[in-house]
């Protein structure tokens, strides 16, 4: 009864996705105009990431066999490479061309954040998640780039919505179909980076162990059926490159951090190092406001809310703790200290972030459009630096 009361008082179905297209079209349009008045040369990893699709580009025309063809990228998961590859045959061979596959991630990456919002909270609090992620400066800079950050992140999020959805879905047959859908985007994940699991390992230990703890064996069995309905996906890149993949850990961990002088395990920098550079990735204006209203709701201080939350607010917070304090925790533990590698963390802190936006209503209602207008020209002075709006930001 209380979901059916928060959907009367919210908006309708088409709005939210008016919305969600309203920001992808911005978006894109936004990047694609960068990229049409820059003239700069593309730097060392997108040129390499270039070259990559490039290969897999001549390997669709001289198909040398599956062994081969999957030996075109040894070192990393080709997925990127691949997706990239009908773009620039159409549109022609080029960085500005491949990015054309942020079409498609953009439009994933606002899907999952909506959905992962909506699930734990309520379509409002959706929305704004949705916003906060895409707008985040670090994810504004890194879209105009032809990297894997950029997929790895998408694939990762699309990932927990679906093991969201499937962790706190009550009919059996909406657990079924969400754990087969999280099988296969878990499989695309692994075809993006490795270090997805990373994000990964501590929601579905949670899981597990919630399922075990209350007995509910039917849901330990669909964890198992998903891992197998990832593996054919995964199987025949990874079964034939595993060597080389041993041999990656100390040249892309280690060695790279001891030359860029990253702080040691043994001392408090090396933990802090992501949490430092979390205003730098979000902007403090997309940061602080949000917190403060969580702050400002948890005193009392604004009016009674008038929707429901589909779930506890407890339990919904703990899960998104899961897998924020989770992948924080691994990414922390390694040697090699990179903003990029992070990613995919931060469209989940966007969704508490959402959370905390939407807490201003009654007569502040009006805080939350400054931001998200604040938040657009902020990154319209960071992509078109005018003198005026560099000055201000």
């Amino acid at each position: 009864m209380q979901d059916i009361k928060a959907e009367k008082k919210d908006w309708s179905p088409w709005a939210n996705g008016l919305f969600l297209s309203l920001l992808w079209l911005g978006i894109n349009v936004g990047d694609r105009l960068w990229l049409y008045l820059d003239q700069g040369i593309p730097a060392w990893d997108e040129a390499n990431h270039l070259t990559g699709s490039l290969n897999y580009l001549a390997a669709f025309f001289q198909f040398p066999g599956w062994q081969e063809f999957w030996q075109v990228s040894n070192k990393y998961p080709p997925l990127t490479y691949i997706l990239a590859v009908p773009f620039q045959i159409f549109l022609g061979k080029g960085s500005d061309q491949a990015l054309f596959i942020n079409l498609i991630f953009t439009g994933l990456l606002l899907w999952s954040v909506f959905s992962i919002g909506k699930r734990l909270f309520n379509a409002e609090v959706g929305r704004w998640a949705a916003a906060i992620a895409i707008l985040m400066p670090r994810f504004v800079s890194y879209r105009l780039h032809f990297i894997t950050d950029i997929a790895l992140t998408t694939v990762t999020v699309v990932s927990f919505a679906c093991l969201t959805h499937w962790y706190f879905a009550e009919k059996r047959s909406a657990q079924w179909g969400w754990m087969v859908a999280f099988g296969c985007s878990l499989g695309l994940a692994l075809m993006t980076k490795q270090t997805c699991l990373f994000f990964l390992f501590f929601p579905i230990l949670w899981s597990a162990i919630a399922s075990l703890w209350q007995k509910k064996w039917e849901k330990v069995l669909q964890l198992f059926i998903g891992g197998l309905v990832s593996i054919p996906i995964w199987w025949s890149w990874y079964s034939i490159n595993f060597i080389y993949l041993f041999g990656t850990l100390e040249a892309s961990n280690a060695i790279p951090a001891s030359a860029e002088g990253d702080p040691p395990l043994n001392t408090l920098k090396a933990w802090i190092y992501y949490w430092q550079d979390l205003p730098q990735a979000v902007s403090w204006l997309l940061l602080i406001v949000p917190l403060v209203g969580y702050i400002l709701h948890r005193l009392k201080r604004f009016p009674t809310r008038k929707t429901t939350y589909r779930l506890p607010e407890k339990d919904s917070l703990i899960w998104l703790g899961v897998y924020f304090i989770g992948s924080y925790f691994l990414f922390s533990a390694l040697y090699n200290k990179d903003s990029r590698y992070i990613m995919p963390y931060l469209p989940i802190v966007g969704v508490f972030l959402g959370y905390g936006l939407s807490q201003w209503r009654g007569r502040w209602v009006a805080v939350r459009w400054l931001v998200l207008l604040g938040a657009i020209i902020l990154n319209m002075g960071r992509l078109f630096p005018l003198p005026i709006v560099s000055d201000i930001f």
